[in-house]
């Protein structure tokens, strides 16, 4: 099957083309940037043209394929993202699969949950992902304060999140791709534990080997504090609005769809925390 790839350089998208052509698929990765892709996939992968804010790159990356994997990762996706699914039924896509997000692809007039309406009004088969909160953030996002100062500061007091590991996404996300019985599904991907953050910092701390302590803050406190360590005023506020949803206790559900698509465990926490240890 010829599947596109739009995200290929994110969280989920590495992981999904590594899946990918480890089954000896080759997937097509849709880019702005197509030589800083070839230098990270090299000829493994076929590399076009994407750009959401071009939607006249969208046709040439579309043709030809019969499977579309994509997020929205920017800031006013409603109009690009209807283009992209009316270029994909003219293309003859057959399969769309949207990677959106549990905190806020519920929410009525966030953009996640916008285009989450669009692709379910698409005329072809269609899956949305909501994943939870990203297990692999604690060495990315939020990594930096656990590294230099081994601390981490979060407004989320002593709520629990369910966490998923994004290569566990990136599997589901392969399945709806590839196999039938995934259309019109809405799937909430999450691992099948809930932690508070600091049970989170006492696994990073047994595995890594060094005394990782969490500091909840208030919402001002933690502004600050973020800002005093390079964060942007707006990052700093972005990431505290997303843990309003952290605090009201929505992200402790857990779900059982990572088990049941892929017939196995989800992978845990703890096992992450081992197998990352030198990158806290």
């Amino acid at each position: 099957m010829k599947i596109l790839v739009i995200g290929s350089g994110g969280n989920i998208g590495t992981p999904l083309v590594q899946a990918l052509m480890e089954k000896g698929i080759e997937p097509t990765v849709g880019v702005r940037d197509a030589q800083k892709a070839k230098d990270k996939w090299g000829s493994q992968v076929q590399v076009v043209s994407f750009d959401y804010e071009r939607p006249s790159s969208f046709a040439n990356a579309l043709a030809g394929q019969e499977a579309v994997f994509f997020i929205a990762g920017h800031s006013n996706p409603v109009p690009s993202v209807t283009q992209l699914l009316a270029a994909a039924k003219s293309a003859g896509v057959k399969r769309m699969v949207f990677s959106s997000g549990r905190t806020t692809g519920d929410v009525p007039g966030k953009p996640l949950n916008d285009v989450e309406n669009l692709v379910k009004g698409w005329d072809g088969e269609w899956t949305i992902l909501r994943p939870g909160w990203f297990m692999q953030n604690f060495v990315n996002w939020l990594g930096g304060t656990i590294r230099a100062e081994s601390k981490l500061f979060l407004p989320a007091a002593a709520a629990k999140t369910a966490f998923v590991d994004v290569r566990d996404i990136a599997d589901v996300a392969i399945k709806c791709l590839l196999e039938e019985g995934h259309h019109g599904q809405l799937y909430n991907l999450t691992s099948d534990e809930a932690l508070n953050h600091e049970e989170v910092c006492s696994m990073i701390s047994e595995a890594s080997g060094k005394k990782v302590v969490y500091v909840p803050q208030e919402r001002e406190t933690y502004l600050q504090t973020m800002m005093e360590r390079g964060w942007t005023n707006a990052a700093a506020n972005y990431t505290a609005d997303l843990y309003k949803y952290v605090l009201s206790g929505k992200e402790e559900e857990i779900s059982d769809d990572v088990a049941r698509i892929l017939g196995k465990t989800p992978r845990r926490f703890q096992a992450f925390a081992k197998e990352h240890a030198n990158r806290f």
